[in-house]
């Protein structure tokens, strides 16, 4: 199997059959015992290849520009899991009938009760955060504040969730759950926004804050094109400018976007402003976003 078929096999299990087992009410038994099967098939690709540095990178490139989720290559290892917890959080398959499933093909590796614990626990906690989170009332003109007191009721949160996790798989999977549920408009976004911006208080916190930059900055690289583009050159430049000094990767990102910004609109940078090329005429950052 060549790393074209590889990545072919791969794109269709992260792709295809995790995001609709998200999502999708057209499941039967049948169905999601195939699936099982895709993802007993992906562990063998990791088993394969998990020693070869070289193809490994590849791979992990390729696997960010079409999944829309924090995954990579050695999340195959944990493929049937990963699997049983999307259909976990499908609404339209019920927990008793994908254990009846589960049970009969007995999937090597799975737990079926730790995950559906792992699950229920984040799926409860997600609830009481947007429970928490409603009856909050801007009290003032100052929505930063508002949003800020939102950032740290999350920012908290996460770190309780965090601190009952195990393993990296958990980790990293668990938060790419938590800002797939939380960040679906605006005003969650706003949040997460305020979330990195804040002070981190701890090594947890900080790590909550670099995974939701990453989380971010895969979002925006996938879909070049979709409403977190937009939504993101929509703050405020000073907010965008604290973000891009506090995190480096994120800086670079806001400097090339705004160069090819000025690009664009053939300016140049003279005296650390932006002029047009003939007309030497001021032009703010509004009009070059």
């Amino acid at each position: 199997m060549n790393s074209a078929e590889v990545l072919t096999s791969i794109q269709h299990f992260y792709g295809t059959i995790i995001s609709k087992a998200h999502y999708s009410p057209n499941w039967n038994e049948e169905g999601i015992s195939n699936a099982f099967l895709w993802a007993e098939f992906c562990k063998q690709i990791y088993n394969k290849f998990f020693e070869n540095s070289d193809i490994l990178k590849g791979l992990d490139d390729q696997i960010h520009l079409f999944s829309n989720q924090s995954y990579c290559f050695k999340n195959l290892k944990q493929s049937s899991s990963l699997l049983c917890q999307s259909f976990l959080q499908n609404p339209s398959i019920a927990k008793e009938s994908l254990q009846n499933t589960v049970q009969s093909i007995n999937p090597q590796g799975l737990n079926f009760e730790e995950v559906s614990l792992d699950t229920t626990t984040l799926d409860n906690l997600c609830l009481e955060l947007l429970s928490s989170l409603k009856p909050i009332s801007i009290v003032d003109s100052n929505r930063s504040m508002y949003f800020e007191i939102k950032a740290e009721l999350l920012l908290n949160f996460l770190k309780d969730v965090i601190s009952h996790l195990d393993t990296e798989q958990q980790y990293e999977s668990q938060l790419s759950f938590v800002f797939d549920t939380l960040c679906r408009n605006s005003e969650t976004l706003v949040t997460i926004l305020h979330v990195l911006c804040a002070e981190s208080d701890s090594e947890i916190a900080s790590g909550i804050q670099n995974f939701a930059l990453n989380w971010i900055l895969l979002k925006l690289f996938d879909e070049q094109n979709s409403s977190l583009v937009h939504f993101l050159w929509q703050q405020p430049p000073s907010r965008l400018r604290v973000i891009a000094v506090k995190y480096l990767s994120f800086g670079n990102y806001y400097i090339d976007f705004l160069t090819k910004c000025a690009s664009s609109l053939s300016l140049q940078h003279e005296n650390g402003k932006y002029v047009r090329e003939k007309e030497k005429r001021y032009v703010n950052f509004i009009q070059v976003l």
